[in-house]
């Protein structure tokens, strides 16, 4: 009898899809901002644009669609008018953790014919109930697809200690509250010592570096997507004030909030 094999599902996380931004627009001008805290996927139906990353070219195409990880830094370049269509969007933490490298997968006829569909519905007038979520469906098909396509090999290696997941989940969901090494080594169960090398093991960084790159993502987010004042985006993420945040947002993002917020109101957003 052939083995069959089988998986328990349960104690793995799915990604948490949240689509923060889709848009379908004919380009004349482009000033993205260079780094995000979020996922973000570019295809042009039409060339004339390129993403530029580590020396590398890549093309914006029909053919090509090109995928930005989260704190990846990268130069968008408009070299003729083109037809864009973006989205941009988080998974939840471990994905968000992938970050230091660009992909371009290629396009076969029935993801062009996906992408084609929702860049139409984005174009269109979105009010009609059936219309949104045909749009939701596809955005998320694309989004799913994205995430299938990255190679195993290269998602980070987690070893998935639930003493250390228990901290991330808490600072997760936690941003404005206090989070000393102390207090997250207790909730562990561990020492202090031994929980910053635990978890610089299993995440990739030490507790606090992990800490703030969450609270700069979620203020990124908040000025992308509310009209909060930046002193309350500081508030709401933890920052004791907005000089703070500005010092701290704009050495991680090259852009100060203000300019960072500006930079993003001219990109549609989705809804």
């Amino acid at each position: 009898m052939a083995r069959i094999g089988t998986e328990q599902f349960a104690e793995m996380p799915l990604p948490e899809i949240r689509v923060h931004a889709a848009g379908a627009a004919f380009l004349r001008h482009w000033s993205a901002v260079a780094v995000r805290g979020h996922w973000r996927a570019f295809w042009n139906s039409t060339p004339g644009s390129a993403c530029l990353f580590e020396g590398r070219r890549l093309p914006l195409v029909p053919q090509r669609l090109v995928v930005i990880p989260p704190d990846t830094p990268v130069t968008l370049r408009l070299e003729q008018p083109a037809q864009h269509l973006w989205l941009h969007f988080s998974a939840g933490q471990p994905y968000d953790r992938f970050c230091g490298r660009v992909f371009s997968f290629r396009v076969d006829t029935r993801l062009r014919a996906t992408l084609e569909s929702l860049e139409q519905i984005l174009h269109g007038a979105t009010a009609v109930p059936r219309i949104r979520y045909r749009r939701a469906m596809l955005v998320n098909l694309i989004v799913a697809g994205i995430l299938a396509r990255v190679p195993a090999r290269l998602w980070p290696t987690f070893k998935d200690d639930p003493r250390i997941q228990r901290t991330v989940e808490f600072m997760t969901q936690n941003l404005r509250e206090p989070a000393s090494n102390a207090m997250l080594a207790d909730m562990a169960g561990m020492s202090v010592s031994a929980f910053i090398r635990g978890f610089h093991a299993e995440i990739g960084e030490p507790p606090q570096a992990f800490r703030q790159r969450l609270r700069l993502q979620h203020a990124g987010l908040l000025l992308q997507q509310t009209e909060l004042k930046i002193e309350e985006i500081a508030g709401e993420c933890g920052f004791c004030d907005r000089y703070y945040l500005s010092k701290l947002f704009k050495r991680h993002y090259g852009l100060g909030p203000a300019a960072y917020r500006r930079a993003g109101k001219r990109m549609l957003n989705w809804r």
